[in-house]
C-alpha cells in the first residue's frame, strides 16, 4: 500500500525566504542567529495534538504504532514555532500517515514497541522504540519519508511521566524538510525543546503549561525564540 504522504510543508517559508531576500545570491538575507517570533498559536496547536499520541503509546498494544507516526506527523508544524517576523507562518499542509505496518520490523509487545524500517512504502521508513513502565514513557524515533525530490525527516527523543492526570517531563525534536515551492528548491531544518507541565483528562491537556525553545534554519539563516503556551 502507498503511505500516506503527502509533503506540502513550508510553502509559508518559502514565501518567507522571497520577502527576506534569503535566496542562493544572498540578497538582503539577515545574519545567523537572528531572534525570531515565537508562534503561540502554531505551538500550542502542535503541542496539543501531541498529548493525545504520548496517551496512546502510554497504553501499548497495536494503537501504539499509530500513536508513534502521529506523534510524527504533529512534529512537523514544529517548523511554524519560530518566524522571521511577526507574521505566522501559517498551517502545514503535510501529513505522514500508514495505512499498515506491512514492511519490516513493527512490533508491539506489551508496552514496548520497536521499529525496523516499519512502514507501508519503501520511502517511509520509521525506526526507534517507545518504551513504558509504569508511568514512565520513553520516546525515541525517527522518520524518513521521500516523494520524489522532496523529503521529510523528523527525529524525536523524550522522557516523560504520565500518570491518569497529568503530564511532565521533555522532548527534543529535530527535522529537516527539503521541499520546492513555486520553482524555488527549499531545505528548512528545525530544532525544538519542550518541557511539559500538564493537567491531563482523557489523554488532552486541561491546564498547566509547555516551556518551548525552538530555532528554524533556511537559506542558511537561523531564527531562534522561546515561550509558554498556556492550557486550556
Amino acid at each position: 500500500m502507498k503511505s500516506l504522504v503527502a509533503v506540502g510543508l513550508f510553502a509559508s517559508f518559502a514565501l518567507a525566504s522571497v520577502a527576506c531576500g534569503s535566496s542562493s545570491s544572498g540578497g538582503d538575507a539577515k545574519p545567523a542567529g537572528m531572534p525570531g517570533t515565537f508562534q503561540q498559536a502554531s505551538a500550542k496547536a502542535s503541542l496539543g495534538q501531541s498529548v493525545g499520541s504520548i496517551a496512546n503509546i502510554k497504553t501499548g498494544g497495536s494503537g501504539a504504532q499509530s500513536a508513534a507516526t502521529s506523534l510524527l506527523a504533529s512534529a512537523t508544524g514544529y517548523e511554524g514555532f519560530v518566524t522571521p517576523g511577526a507574521a505566522s507562518a501559517g498551517a502545514s499542509s503535510s501529513t505522514i500517515g500508514m495505512k499498515s505496518f506491512a514492511l519490516g520490523t513493527c512490533d508491539c509487545k506489551g508496552n514496548t514497541c520497536t521499529f525496523t524500517d516499519c512502514g507501508d512504502d519503501p520511502n517511509s521508513k520509521m525506526n526507534g522504540t517507545t518504551s513504558v513502565t509504569g508511568d514512565h514513557v520513553v520516546i525515541d524515533l525517527k522518520l524518513v519519508t521521500t516523494q520524489g525530490p522532496q523529503s521529510v525527516t523528523i527525529a524525536m527523543k523524550c522522557d516523560l511521566m504520565m500518570p491518569a492526570d497529568g503530564l511532565t517531563g521533555t522532548c527534543t525534536t529535530d527535522g529537516d524538510v527539503k521541499t520546492n515551492s513555486g520553482g524555488m528548491a527549499v531545505d528548512v531544518s528545525f530544532s525544538t525543546a519542550v518541557t511539559y507541565a500538564l493537567k491531563v483528562s482523557g489523554g488532552m491537556p486541561t491546564g498547566g503549561s509547555i516551556d518551548v525553545s525552538s530555532s528554524t534554519t533556511y537559506a542558511g539563516q537561523t531564527y531562534s525564540g522561546s515561550g509558554k503556551v498556556m492550557f486550556p
